[in-house]
């Protein structure tokens, strides 16, 4: 029976991929699961269903760009490929993948579409997971995270103390050894230029002792 309220749709150029995958997937999720041909139009900016993608076109991820709200999972063993879907925003699997890798991602970004009440505070910030949005009231001020970002600060703050970046890279993104270091350290810089008032000298996203914490109130 069918009685989760968002949808998985696999949207795919790969039959290979898609053709037991959809199977594999209804033995973790109790949802409505589709496969659905590519169109910007299919894809809609929010987050009340999951898309996970495979694509042979790399325009067409270029496309995908301004749809921050959507919750979009990639798969690709492409590098190039990976360098943009992480330049645009958003998350993959590299092929070959073990199941769990993708099922990690999918409940991820079912938290997201879940709409949490109440913010998680952040310095003086009050930061919403739902929404990826982070907001300071005393300056007006509001600010808009990426998916991989929102992934990256929703993780450090559910778990509530200092993380390794192997343990972080391995439990939210499972990326390849020879991207780690650049996806984790481009991540944390470009969220130190939104959140902290000097991204040289953080406050809230810090690094001490070779591990990352968040400052929450």
């Amino acid at each position: 029976m069918v009685n989760d309220s968002y949808k998985i749709n696999i949207i795919s150029e790969n039959n290979f991929i898609i053709r037991d995958l959809k199977e594999t997937l209804k033995s973790f999720f109790k949802t409505e699961i589709n496969i659905i041909p590519f169109c910007t139009e299919s894809i809609s900016n929010s987050n009340k269903n999951i898309h996970i993608i495979s694509l042979i076109d790399n325009r067409k991820i270029e496309d995908l760009s301004s749809f921050r709200e959507s919750c979009l999972v990639f798969i690709t063993d492409n590098i190039k490929t990976q360098e943009l879907i992480i330049k645009a925003g958003f998350d993959f699997v590299s092929t070959p993948f073990k199941i769990e890798s993708l099922i990690t991602k999918v409940n991820f970004l079912k938290k997201k579409i879940v709409n949490f009440s109440h913010p998680i505070l952040i310095g003086e910030y009050h930061y919403f997971t739902s929404s990826s949005e982070i907001y300071c009231k005393d300056r007006d001020l509001k600010i808009k995270l990426t998916q991989m970002e929102n992934n990256f600060l929703k993780f450090l703050a559910n778990e509530n103390k200092s993380l390794k970046k192997d343990e972080i890279l391995l439990k939210v993104w499972g990326y390849q050894k020879k991207l780690q270091t650049h996806v984790l350290e481009t991540l944390v810089y470009r969220i130190r230029c939104k959140i902290e008032k000097n991204p040289k000298n953080p406050k809230i996203l810090i690094f001490k002792d070779n591990k990352y914490f968040l400052k929450k109130n």
